[in-house]
């Protein structure tokens, strides 16, 4: 994928690619349903991860139902096949959960 970024969920002005103040979005992975998921780098850790991002206009009572509930699963769960959950959290935009990057195939592949 080449050229500028598009982004779901408008990122803050002061960088285009940073999400959180924390999470440098690299590339788009997956978008639908008001979900879209990156590929980006936590600029805490240096490490690769999954960002997932609800557009917070327009989520409603069962998206963010649906995102707690997934968020509480997710923190419940560890071991193999199961990517970590690093981090979740709201902002001004959107909701977000950050899991662990697992490379390889997409499971619908």
């Amino acid at each position: 994928m080449s050229g500028p970024l598009r982004f779901a969920v408008e990122p803050p002005a002061q960088d285009p690619a940073r999400f959180a103040d924390r999470y440098d979005l690299v590339r788009l992975l997956k978008q639908g349903n008001g979900v879209a998921t990156y590929l980006a780098v936590d600029t805490t850790t240096a490490l690769q991860v999954v960002v997932k991002i609800f557009d917070a206009h327009s989520v409603h009572q069962g998206m963010r139902a649906r995102f707690m509930h997934e968020t509480r699963v997710l923190r419940e769960l560890s071991g193999l096949g199961v990517c970590a959950l690093h981090d979740a959290g709201q902002t001004d935009s959107a909701l977000y959960l950050v899991q662990q990057y697992a490379p390889g195939q997409p499971l619908e592949q």
